[in-house]
């Protein structure tokens, strides 16, 4: 590895040869400084047990103490063993399916129906099934709310919940108890529906590895640190919770003494907490889609006397000011993956963080982001494009494209309205250090009367070209959603055909065909336009979000897989 004359990360390049990866994050304690380093993926450094007589030697068991690889010897852990979180990996392979299709088979509390309709229910939704005591199963389902609350669970002997679910298709891991010998759904005042539902048995899996935490999962540091602004904090997290507010990581206590990544109880947002409120704001919050559910994120905040600033994926999402005038203390305080009031960690998985209480460079920052995200098995991808691959709208819970590539961490340089040139001004305005792998996929804002679909082919290619002279990654282009509805209504009974021919021509060069075919790219990617199209060119109406040109979850998924099944194909992703 090659250090900067500090040390630190600034030169830190891709993992590779005989170098030990450690010595990336050890030259950032090297002078001493206070702070922590959790690495789930060394399994050398996680016990069973918080006492540390234990080791943690495989998938599927508990973690209650993992070691703090500082220095300072911060170890976190947790006493209650129901409490603790769970070492995962990614699922390879699967059991049978373990649930029956709603309806004769289920037993439904008042309020419920055994097709999975709720009015005002709180009471279960069940259905008797055959377990192995600690495997970990995989459950999926789909939740529509008019209001209150539910969330999964395993019962019988001691139960295993699931995070609350909100509406949207839901993943979770829930794991299997002495004693539990039934699944339920269970409402809390609930009026709505849940709709295919599937738990299977975790049989393999495979890097990347972490902490799997349900809702009460916390850990925690048994020696208190006196901590000192500036305060640099970080974690990479896999988001399975949908609203709710849960802690990441972070340093105090559970009043406002206290530095936190949240996740927010909005949407889509990730928040941080500030010391106290007489010191500084008490909280900000990232843009919608930043922290996009589900996905894997980088988030990191900074914490200095005057500002603070937060960023996902080292995209600057968020800098305040504060009433800091200098260097302020925390005495006595604990570091705490999960919340430090007891709530837990996120419905999701915590694959590593680092807190160092001591200036933290840009530089630092960007090479710390590179190692964590590589050293969690994951790669980089970058998105460029406008709202059919971003988040649209961001009023709802939706998902950006490659967000839902699982092992990969994703920066959307793609913006509702957003044309080419646009594109290209975003591209050129970004930091491109880290990405692995960069997917074009345009929209319908070139398609008009003006430029022909040779000249629109032109700005495209230049955006193509633009890209591979700033990017190592390998370049991918995307054909556009099938939108033919959307154009004829806009465009009218004259010009509708007239730009719907056009993009025909567009997809055809993009596919590498025609008298000006699309060069310079690395691949290809085409077969999510002929899954959503309905024979006429336009989006199939399960998988149009309502206007005819912007894809619903459901299509935004086909579009991943087709995007996942290239990278496969490509060696990038195994």
């Amino acid at each position: 590895l090659a250090f900067d004359t500090m040390g630190k990360l600034a030169n830190y390049g891709k993992l590779g040869g005989t170098a030990d990866p450690d010595a990336v994050i050890e030259a950032l304690f090297a002078s001493g400084e206070q702070g922590a380093w959790y690495d789930p993926s060394d399994l050398n450094t996680m016990f069973q047990d918080s006492a540390g007589t234990t080791p943690v030697t495989a998938v599927n068991q508990p973690v209650g103490k993992i070691l703090d690889k500082s220095g300072n010897n911060h170890h976190a852990m947790m006493a209650v063993a129901a409490n603790r979180p769970q070492l995962v990996g990614t699922p390879e392979t699967y059991g049978s399916e373990l649930l029956p299709a709603l309806g004769a088979g289920w037993t439904a509390g008042a309020g419920w129906t055994n097709l999975g309709v709720a009015t005002s229910a709180s009471s279960d939704l069940s259905v008797t099934i055959s377990l192995d005591v600690g495997s970990m199963y995989e459950l999926t389902y789909t939740v529509t709310k008019t209001s209150g609350n539910l969330y999964p669970k395993l019962t019988g002997g001691t139960d295993s919940y699931g995070s609350y679910g909100y509406a949207n298709t839901l993943k979770q891991f829930l794991r299997a108890e002495a004693g539990n010998t039934t699944f339920a759904i269970t409402g809390a005042s609930f009026t709505g529906t849940v709709s295919a539902i599937s738990l299977k048995k975790v049989l393999t899996w495979s890097a990347p590895y972490g902490l799997y935490g349900q809702r009460m999962t916390r850990m925690y540091t048994d020696a208190n640190v006196n901590a000192s602004v500036p305060c640099f904090m970080a974690a990479l997290f896999h988001s399975e919770d949908d609203e709710l507010a849960y802690g990441l990581f972070g340093v105090g206590d559970a009043s406002a003494n206290q530095i936190s990544l949240i996740k927010g109880s909005t949407p889509q947002r990730i928040l941080n907490t500030l010391w106290t409120v007489a010191d500084g704001i008490s909280q900000t919050a990232c843009a919608p889609g930043e922290f996009a559910f589900p996905t894997t994120s980088f988030v990191s905040s900074m914490y200095s006397a005057g500002t603070q600033a937060l960023q996902v994926n080292e995209n600057a999402v968020s800098t305040v000011s504060n009433t800091w005038d200098g260097t302020e203390v925390m005495s006595n305080v604990r570091i705490h993956i999960g919340s430090p009031d007891g709530n837990g960690i996120a419905q999701g998985t915590f694959y590593g963080g680092v807190i160092r209480f001591a200036t933290t460079s840009t530089a630092d920052r960007r090479g710390l982001y590179k190692y964590m995200v590589q050293n969690a098995g994951h790669k980089f991808i970058t998105a460029v494009g406008d709202s059919t691959v971003s988040l649209y709208p961001a009023t709802v819970k939706n998902t950006p494209v490659p967000c839902l590539i699982p092992k990969t961490v994703s920066t959307i340089t793609a913006h509702n309205g957003d044309t080419i040139a646009m594109q290209k001004t975003a591209w050129l305005a970004t930091n491109h250090d880290n990405e692995d792998v960069v997917f074009v996929q345009v929209g319908a804002n070139n398609l008009d009367t003006t430029d022909s679909a040779t000249t629109v082919i032109g700005y495209l290619q230049d955006l193509i070209d633009t890209i591979q002279a700033s990017t190592t990654a390998r370049v991918y282009i995307s054909t556009m959603l099938p939108e033919r509805g959307y154009l004829m209504t806009y465009w009218g009974g004259t010009n509708g055909p007239i730009v719907y021919q056009k993009w025909l021509d567009i997809n055809e060069a993009i596919k590498g065909n025609g008298a000006t075919p699309i060069t310079n790219v690395d691949g290809v990617v085409s077969s999510h336009t002929t899954t959503l199209n309905d024979g006429t060119g336009a989006l199939l109406p399960q998988y149009d979000y309502g206007d005819g040109i912007h894809p619903t979850l459901a299509a935004r998924q086909v579009v991943a897989d087709a995007w996942k099944a290239k990278l496969i194909a490509d060696g990038v992703l195994s």
